[in-house]
């Protein structure tokens, strides 16, 4: 895995909004994981898969998805842990997923 930091990518293409600007990851496998949470494919194309461990099945989590140039995408997270991306350009986008009082995970993933 490589930690990059997205405010970086943000600075190199000149947009302003650096809001989003924590430490990330990034793979080449197909599966990232991070606080018992998996999210896969990566490389994905029309759905990203999110499976959480028991000990946060019982928490509501909330989701944030953004391109390189930090524009949010309408993305939504259904009940089963699917997202649906098939609207979504190739490209690198940044998922976040939060609980009521933090961060949870935050992953640099690529679309084919």
């Amino acid at each position: 895995r490589k930690e990059s930091s997205a405010a970086s990518d943000v600075y190199k293409r000149q947009c302003q909004d650096t809001s989003f600007c924590w430490n990330t990851k990034m793979t080449d496998n197909y599966e990232l994981e991070a606080q018992n949470i998996s999210i896969f494919p990566s490389p994905f194309s029309d759905e990203i898969y999110i499976k959480v461990s028991n000990d946060l099945s019982d928490q509501e989590l909330f989701l944030d998805m953004r391109n390189v140039l930090g524009q949010k995408q309408n993305v939504i997270l259904n009940e089963k842990g699917i997202i649906k991306t098939s609207h979504l350009r190739s490209g690198i986008y940044i998922l976040s997923l939060f609980n009521k009082q933090e961060l949870v995970i935050k992953v640099k993933i690529i679309k084919n």
